[in-house]
């Protein structure tokens, strides 16, 4: 839904950018929202209206500008230490009897419990890192 259409045909009612604000929160197009807000505002600067919602969703808008970088500091250890994990699973001497190697079962999990360290640790979770570990341990 385009939001700008609806802002403006509500530039001088509270109650109903109230209700197509809540709406925009209930479809998750509260940035969309923002975007269409700060155009409104951009446009005609003398509404109060509009200046109080641009100044309200500036959050909304800074989130949506702010530019994600990789946690290079935790990546790269983490897959050294899975790289290193699955060289040594990949060894001859841990072959099944068969011939499979054991690194075949038990490489998906090693990356996987890779994965869920990086973005535990990015994401400051200290719960999912204890998790992670019992999961290593499990593999």
């Amino acid at each position: 839904m385009s939001y700008d259409v609806a802002i403006r045909s509500s530039k001088d009612d509270p109650r109903r950018l109230e209700e197509l604000y809540r709406s925009a929160q209930a479809d998750g197009a509260d940035a969309e929202f923002a975007k269409a807000i700060t155009a409104c505002w951009q446009e005609a600067p003398e509404n109060h209206l509009y200046a109080a919602w641009y100044f309200r969703l500036q959050p909304i808008q800074e989130r949506q500008t702010e530019q994600r970088a990789v946690d290079w500091k935790a990546a790269i250890p983490i897959a050294l230490v899975a790289g290193v994990i699955c060289a040594i699973l990949s060894l001859p001497a841990l072959d099944y009897a068969d011939g499979v190697p054991y690194v075949a079962l038990t490489g998906s999990r090693v990356g996987g419990a890779a994965i869920i360290a990086f973005l535990a640790i990015a994401g400051h979770d200290r719960r999912a890192v204890g998790s992670t570990l019992a999961a290593l341990l499990v593999t």
